[in-house]
């Protein structure tokens, strides 16, 4: 748990890893907000990001993207041979909340993929808003040694020893199998979400950047790099929550037994009323027959969506929004400052 230690730890100043970090003190009334705000308040985390952890298998880290049909894999079996971090990024099935008794049913209208990086777990800090008082990290060494890689990758002078005083100290520290640059290939997934990447260390940069995305997710660097990488485009993509394989009741909490049922609408739901209290329902129309607040990919079976991601329209304009505007208070200050020239009138 040496990852996750580093996101509900009460006194990071005694980690090697932390290069600058919020000190956070109950006793001095000095709180955040993590504790409810993270889990399943008002987002999910994507499938997206879900399938970005490397699969382990035979003593390699291998793209789960690899895996036959691997965009069919339900969540109670999606976090089987996977990349350590991604248990302590995501809540798995049975997960229990502090001061609860029974495992988190994941809330599909959210895409059903809970966060607990940075989430305590004592009830005193998640019961009520805003009374977290665990440590939070602003910079730390992996980041570091991430935009080391990245930059040696990119200028064309990276060596394995540059991988492993880098990408494979990292990765050692959670136990995945180290990346070998005579080995590593280029994954379809990855280059189809970064299709500008070219030449010799093509397949390495990916991997960097997979690597990166892992490591640090939740942590506020997403959109700055899909800037600096110029992937806007991947900011007006709908964004896809756990598959459903099909309408009717199913298992979300791994313990064999169905808690969960999406169904058409409530005319369709057949289970009989005295029993409907044991599940957590979900419909997708009403039975006026507009949308309800989720509907699947496939139709009847596949991701969970968001309905809003019909009704509204993800638009990134290239290139003024690789350009913020100037502070409106920053320009009554100095009248002289010009305008970004994305951002003129």
């Amino acid at each position: 748990m040496a990852y996750s230690n580093l996101f509900l730890n009460y006194n990071l100043s005694a980690s090697p890893e932390i290069i600058l970090f919020k000190d956070y003190d109950k006793e001095a009334f000095i709180m955040h907000a993590a504790g409810r705000e993270c889990f399943s308040f008002v987002t999910n985390l994507s499938q997206s990001l879900m399938d970005s952890y490397l699969l382990i298998k035979d003593n390699r880290a291998i793209p789960f993207t690899s895996l036959p049909d691997y965009n069919k894999t339900e969540f109670v079996d999606i976090f089987k041979d996977r990349d350590p971090r991604l248990s302590q990024t995501f809540m798995i099935p049975g997960y229990i909340r502090p001061g609860e008794s029974a495992a988190f049913r994941p809330n599909l209208n959210l895409g059903g993929y809970p966060q607990i990086k940075f989430v305590p777990d004592d009830i005193d800090q998640t019961a009520v808003w805003g009374t977290s008082y665990n440590d939070l990290p602003l910079a730390r060494y992996g980041e570091i040694l991430l935009i080391y890689a990245e930059a040696k990758a990119e200028l064309g002078t990276i060596t394995q020893n540059d991988i492993d005083k880098t990408v494979n100290m990292i990765r050692d520290r959670v136990s995945v199998p180290g990346l070998l640059i005579g080995e590593v290939a280029v994954d379809p997934v990855l280059a189809g979400q970064y299709p500008n990447v070219s030449g010799k260390n093509k397949a390495l940069i990916l991997e960097i950047r997979r690597e990166r995305r892992v490591e640090l997710a939740c942590e506020g660097f997403r959109s700055d790099d899909l800037c600096r990488w110029k992937a806007g485009h991947l900011l007006e993509q709908s964004q896809q929550g756990m598959y459903i394989p099909r309408l009717g009741l199913f298992d979300c909490t791994g313990d064999g037994i169905p808690d969960i049922g999406v169904y058409e609408n409530e005319a369709s739901n057949d289970i009989p009323l005295e029993e409907r209290g044991k599940y957590t329902f979900y419909y997708l129309n009403s039975e006026g027959g507009t949308l309800g607040s989720i509907y699947l990919s496939e139709g009847n079976s596949g991701h969970v969506m968001s309905t809003s991601d019909v009704t509204g329209v993800r638009e990134f304009i290239e290139p003024k929004y690789y350009y913020y505007p100037l502070p409106q208070t920053q320009r009554a200050l100095n009248p002289n400052l010009e305008e970004t020239i994305f951002w003129r009138e």
